[in-house]
C-alpha cells in the first residue's frame, strides 16, 4: 500500500529529472558546433557577460522575494514579491544610468572593455534573470 501511495510522486520526480537530463544531453551534444563557431576569446566575453548579469540580479531584488516563502499570509506574500519587482525595476534604471555615465565620461574599466556594445544589455539579462528567480519562488 505505501509504495502505490508515492507511486505518483515516483513518477512525476522521474519526468522531472528526465526532462532535465534530455536538456543536458541536448547541451553537452552542442558544444562542438558551438565550439567551432566562435573562438576563445568570445567565450571570455560570454563568461564576463553571464557573471556580471547573475551578479547584477542577485543584487536588484535585494532578494526580498525569499521572504514570501516565510509568510503564511497569501496576500502579503504577494506584496512582497511585488516590492521586489519594483526594487528589480528601479535596480535596472539605475544600472542603465552607471551604464550611460560610463560610456559617455569614457571611464576605462579593464573588466567591461571587451563587451562593447553588450554592455548595454546587462540591465536586460539582469531583469530577466531576476525575474525567472523571483517567479519561481
Amino acid at each position: 500500500m505505501p509504495i502505490v501511495n508515492h507511486k505518483r510522486f515516483i513518477q512525476q520526480v522521474m519526468t522531472l529529472m528526465s526532462g532535465k537530463m534530455i536538456a543536458q544531453v541536448i547541451s553537452l551534444a552542442l558544444v562542438p558546433i558551438v565550439a567551432r563557431l566562435y573562438v576563445p576569446a568570445d567565450f571570455g566575453v560570454a563568461v564576463i557577460f553571464i557573471t556580471i548579469v547573475h551578479f547584477a540580479a542577485l543584487l536588484a531584488p535585494l532578494r526580498y522575494f525569499r521572504a514570501s516563502l516565510l509568510i503564511k499570509d497569501e496576500a502579503r506574500a504577494n506584496q512582497i514579491i511585488a516590492v521586489s519587482f519594483w526594487l528589480l525595476t528601479i535596480g535596472v534604471f539605475i544600472l542603465y544610468v552607471l551604464i550611460a555615465i560610463y560610456v559617455f565620461l569614457d571611464i576605462n574599466i579593464e573588466l567591461l572593455r571587451p563587451l562593447g556594445l553588450l554592455i548595454w544589455f546587462i540591465p536586460i539579462g539582469m531583469y530577466f534573470s531576476a525575474l525567472a528567480e523571483i517567479l519561481v519562488t
